[in-house]
């Protein structure tokens, strides 16, 4: 009887649709709505978009169908009952033409969002063939990267990926490791909605609304908001530059010989070749356009699995060619130049690369280490590895000079630092789609202004909680790792990672926010360290504890409190978990005590108690304040819990810092 309910209640839908005023045209959801989607399990579910004027439509979901009629202006919004994890349904889109979306699960939601740090690959980390797992309840998309002066409610088609050896190599490795932890403790399906973009501000990432909360931004703002309607406007500008890259690309391709005689082919041409060895040190009088080649030979196993090429970091915008096909293209100085090759690049036999390198210092042009340039499989059963390095063969074409007098320069635009302008396409056409939480790694872009940082971050997280209207979202962060420069000093005075630490730890007193610390992951020398492992693992812990109600899952010592007694300062943290504890080595490093005179020196520590460390010195008989690994890389700051989570840097002092007083104030 219900079967026949439905049957007629669908008949006199459509007998609607097909006799109405009008037959319902142009029916469009954002982009990123797709067969093999995940929904938020749990809470109302939204469709939304835009049709032909005053039409109306049904749309089917999870066995329920319902009637839509789209507004004077075109925008339609529809919402259905929850539902739980795990259903596997379709959406029916039922107009003048029926458009099903099938094989959609019902899980958690995660927006993962930052800078290159969060955007960086799994394909990129050094584990990948190792830590390579098949998961079809992990399901992933990624957003572009595009900038605008307006919010904008669409995105272009945006594919829902399957976790696959194919596909996740793509994937944020951050987001990976964090859905594959979350999966396996919760079995409960998860959608990575991955929106990052490398060398971002905070003000950026942040809503006009946000932003005109900040008034060190009004004058940003209003510049914004004036070029909006104006050739100035950061889409029109961007279009524009899109053109001349576009333009000088091809100039450069018409006056290269090295393309006219097909060289990226294997061809030779006229071209005298001579040996060279990669990575090393390359002719510094010349700046400009340079060939490299390589002929190698490959078993019958590069049939099997998907390999990458990597040829570590090169100072200079590079593209590869292997076998005549493009596999590579970096725009990015000294970037990691690793790329995913397509089925059949590499063949049994003869193999050819090509590399060509337009730099701008060559005394410095390779800069990977020879164990970091190889041809690799992926595939964990069968890890086929053939280096890359030693002899090649070189030659050069344009100069530096000749480059400049065919490139047009390109119109001055920041899309990575403009107030709003990432916002506005990476999250707002999102903001009426329930989510989960939100997981945020970045920060190294908004270093300079880092005690300010405390505000605009603590800014952008309210303001996205506003924005999405689904109250106080779980905000899971990333607190930055060493990088830079190593001094063996108990402070330093300038350091502005330290301040940024700190001013992350602020966003703590916001409501349902949780602080990964990643110290001891990082790498002085590269801001990008691969180990993204533990960190998607780390912000999986903050997600048990805080959002599935995991009481056992363990965090970072935080500071607590602090007392002075005599010649001592006794610290108190929370999140100790079974105790407080040695990381490496045999003594507690990275504490310093200094006395009303600032002037700091180390200090001994040593753990008293489950959750107390006690900090002195000879030279301090009357100490005023501790610091705990203060400086762009303390690398030899140890205290962590007994189960194994670095403590967050701190101090106990308000004296005035580095960053102090300093303001972005610049698009």
């Amino acid at each position: 009887m219900k079967k026949i309910i439905s049957s007629l209640l669908l008949l006199m839908l459509l007998t609607h649709i097909s006799f109405g005023q009008a037959n319902p045209k142009n029916i469009k959801l954002p982009g990123f709505f797709g067969s093999n989607m995940v929904l938020q399990r749990d809470k109302p579910i939204k469709f939304w978009g835009t049709a032909s004027p005053n039409t109306g439509f049904a749309i089917e979901f999870a066995g329920k169908t319902k009637t839509v009629d789209a507004g004077a202006d075109g925008n339609w919004q529809v919402t259905f009952p929850q539902q739980k994890a795990g259903s596997n349904v379709e959406l029916k889109i039922m107009g003048d033409t029926v458009t099903i979306y099938t094989n959609i699960l019902m899980g958690d939601v995660w927006l993962t969002s930052g800078q290159s740090n969060m955007d960086f690959s799994f394909g990129n980390t050094d584990s990948v063939a190792s830590d390579m797992i098949e998961n079809s309840n992990i399901r992933f998309v990624i957003f572009p990267s595009i900038i605008s002066n307006y919010p904008q409610k669409d995105v272009r088609k945006l594919d829902w990926q399957l976790c696959n050896k194919q596909t996740a190599i793509s994937l944020s490795a951050v987001s990976y490791y964090f859905a594959q932890k979350i999966n396996k403790e919760t079995g409960v399906p998860i959608g990575i909605i991955s929106s990052s973009w490398g060398g971002t501000s905070v003000k950026a990432w942040t809503s006009e609304q946000g932003i005109a909360n900040i008034p060190e931004y009004k004058a940003l703002l209003d510049t914004f908001l004036r070029n909006r309607y104006t050739a100035n406007a950061i889409d029109s500008i961007s279009t524009k530059n899109y053109a001349i890259t576009n333009n000088n690309n091809k100039k450069y391709f018409a006056a290269d010989k090295g393309y006219i005689q097909q060289w990226t082919k294997g061809n030779k041409g006229d071209a005298t070749w001579l040996p060279v060895q990669l990575p090393g040190p390359q002719p510094k009088e010349f700046m400009g356009a340079h060939w490299y080649r390589k002929e190698m030979e490959l078993p019958a196993s590069v049939k099997d699995g998907v390999f990458f090429v990597y040829y570590g970091r090169i100072w200079g915008i590079s593209e590869m060619y292997i076998n005549g096909v493009k596999v590579a293209g970096n725009n990015y100085l000294r970037n990691e130049n690793k790329f995913f090759l397509k089925p059949n690049t590499l063949v049994p036999g003869k193999n050819i690369l090509v590399l060509r390198v337009v730099d701008a210092d060559t005394s410095t042009l390779f800069q990977g280490q020879a164990s970091r340039m190889v041809l690799q499989n992926t595939d964990p059963y069968h890890q086929d590895k053939f280096p890359i390095a030693g002899q090649w063969e070189t030659t050069t074409t344009l100069t530096a000079a000749e480059i400049a007098k065919l490139t047009t320069t390109l119109e001055k635009v920041a899309p990575n630092t403009t107030v709003s302008s990432i916002f506005n396409v990476k999250i707002s056409p999102l903001l009426p789609l329930s989510i989960k939480g939100i997981l945020w790694y970045q920060g190294e872009n908004d270093a300079a202004v880092g005690y300010f940082y405390r505000t605009i971050f603590k800014n952008m997280i309210t303001d996205w909680r506003q924005q999405f209207g689904q109250g106080s979202l779980p905000f899971i962060f990333a607190q930055l790792p060493v990088f830079g420069k190593i001094k063996n000093e108990p402070v330093e005075d300038k350091s502005e990672w330290a301040d940024l630490r700190e001013s992350q730890a602020a966003a703590l007193s916001l409501p349902n926010t949780s602080m990964v610390v990643t110290l001891e992951l990082g790498n002085p020398n590269d801001i990008h360290p691969h180990n993204k492992k533990p960190v998607g693992h780390r912000m999986a812990f903050a997600a048990m504890k805080m959002v599935y109600g995991y009481k056992d899952a363990s965090l970072s010592p935080l500071l607590k409190s602090y007392t002075i007694k005599g010649n001592e300062v006794h610290v108190y943290f929370t999140n100790t978990g079974t105790g407080l504890s040695i990381r490496v080595g045999d003594a507690l490093k990275g504490f310093a005590i200094a006395g009303a005179d600032k002037a700091f020196v180390w200090g001994d520590a040593k753990i008293v108690g489950k959750d107390e460390i006690v900090i002195s010195s000879p030279s301090v008989s009357q100490p005023v304040s501790v610091r705990y690994g203060w400086g762009q890389s303390p690398v030899d700051a140890n205290l962590a819990n007994k189960e194994g989570l670095p403590a967050s840097p701190f101090r106990t002092d308000d004296w005035p810092v580095y960053t102090q007083g300093k303001v972005d104030n610049k698009n």
